[in-house]
């Protein structure tokens, strides 16, 4: 699953020809950094287990290792993630 949702979330923010970064952890973890217009999501994978955290520019916020939201399975991540990539398409 791990493998298959990165390079999914490679490929739609290559779409939008957005900057990211992914990052593997010995651990077996991945953090991904998706560089928006107007904002920085971060999107935390491990084993089952998926975050994302979303700061917004102008926000105070220091970044922290528990995501702002977690997501139970596949299916609600990837569509809370293409919410967040429309409003982006949007500005």
């Amino acid at each position: 699953m791990l493998e298959s949702l990165i390079s999914y979330i490679i490929q739609k923010a290559g779409e939008l020809n957005l900057r990211y970064e992914v990052h593997h952890f010995p651990s077996g973890a991945a953090i991904i950094d998706i560089w928006m217009e107007h904002a920085f999501c971060v999107i935390q994978l491990y084993k089952e287990e998926i975050g994302m955290s979303l700061l917004e520019d102008g926000e105070d916020v220091s970044l922290d290792t528990r995501p702002d939201r977690s997501f139970e399975n596949e299916k609600t991540f990837k569509d809370e993630f293409e919410r967040v990539l429309s409003a982006c398409k949007q500005s």
